[in-house]
């Protein structure tokens, strides 16, 4: 298998690409395709033992478990093996492009965003009366029942939200009142009722998890940090 990296044209006007809301992506594409070339290794062909590690860890990165969740993607894009290896290839050149251009930000960066990184797990019950809410919260407050127990008494109310346990989950990916609550809370502490969605709840921080900067927490902010350059660089590439 030829696994060297090559660019690919396109003939697409730019007219059709504008009306498709894709003229500012293809143009960060010929950027991110700028760098790429500029990589000595990037004609290189690969073992096919360390192509198919580098698979894996593009997989890792687009958060894809599971053969029938990665068949179902690659369905979805359209891809076979030999397309899936040359994604991941080009994946892992712009990671090392990343490295050598924004690597220098990458440890101010994860303390910058690391606030938002940290993870929780939680337990919560939505309530759709205020009233039954604060007697739930008084009967845990007191110990006269557990939360596990209260959960199982309660018939379930999809439409109030998620209830039990939850995470871990960074507070990035909580709704803004729930991330804040969360942030400020001790392990074990349980909070009044408050407003949420159609109704309240009662919530309780059970863990919490500081970031770390694991290898791969460092590929992921690279990325971000590439995506960041590849912004700017079209933002001064604009018409003034």
């Amino acid at each position: 298998m030829n696994n060297s990296f090559a660019p690919a044209a396109t003939s697409i006007p730019l007219e059709t690409l504008q009306a498709f809301g894709l003229a500012g992506k293809v143009q960060q594409e010929h950027q991110r395709q700028r760098w790429l070339s500029a990589l000595p290794e990037a004609q290189d062909p690969l073992p096919e033992l360390e192509l198919g590690r580098q698979v894996q860890a593009y997989l890792a990165d687009l958060g894809l478990q599971g053969q029938t969740v990665v068949q179902q993607w690659m369905e979805q894009e359209g891809l076979g093996q030999a397309e899936l290896a040359l994604r991941a290839r080009r994946h892992q050149l712009w990671l090392q492009v990343c490295e050598q251009q924004v690597g220098n930000k990458l440890a101010s960066y994860f303390l910058q965003r690391k606030s938002n990184l940290d993870e929780v797990i939680y337990t919560m019950l939505p309530v759709a009366e205020l009233d039954l809410c604060s007697e739930f919260y008084m009967q845990l407050k007191e110990g006269e029942i557990s939360f596990q127990s209260l959960l199982q008494q309660l018939p379930p109310q999809p439409e109030l939200g998620p209830r039990g346990q939850q995470g871990p989950i960074a507070l990035a990916e909580l709704p803004d009142g729930l991330a804040q609550l969360l942030r400020v809370s001790q392990p074990g502490q349980l909070w009044p009722p408050k407003p949420f969605q159609k109704g309240w709840i009662l919530v309780r921080l059970d863990q919490s998890r500081p970031a770390v900067l694991d290898q791969q927490l460092r590929r992921r902010l690279l990325l971000e940090l590439g995506q960041q350059l590849l912004n700017q660089e079209a933002a001064l590439a604009k018409p003034q």
